[in-house]
């Protein structure tokens, strides 16, 4: 195959190149966690098992947390969803309010809202 000629995808897996596939795509992951995400004692949820449960509460890391954040504010801006700016919202307070350190780095991994791991 030459950088010219179109890549045939095997019909198994999805067509990443495909705006409509990847909106829908977008939306499902969204979607999944819009329904269990939020943690409403503070910050948002980030070990789930494959059917959705949470097994590691107490685990949140910047990544993860900075990810949310991104994701639900760029949806906001998309779609105008009122709950997506809710949620990003959210996550934008528990980075503040925990991960963020006074000397205004970010702790890299919180267990149960303190510092795990401070890099």
């Amino acid at each position: 195959m030459t950088p010219s000629q179109p890549r045939k995808l095997s019909s198994q897996y999805p067509d990443f190149d495909d705006p409509a596939f990847l909106t829908a795509h977008v939306e499902d992951v969204l979607g999944f966690y819009r329904g269990r995400a939020i943690d409403p004692t503070g910050g948002l949820f980030h070990t789930y098992t494959d059917d959705g449960q949470v097994y590691d509460p107490g685990n949140r890391h910047l990544v993860s947390s900075c990810r949310f954040v991104v994701s639900f504010s760029v949806s906001f801006v998309r779609t105008g969803n009122e709950g997506d700016r809710k949620f990003a919202q959210h996550g934008l307070d528990y980075l503040r309010a925990t991960h963020q350190r006074k000397d205004g780095s970010f702790a890299w991994e919180l267990r149960d809202g303190v510092v795990s791991d401070p890099r």
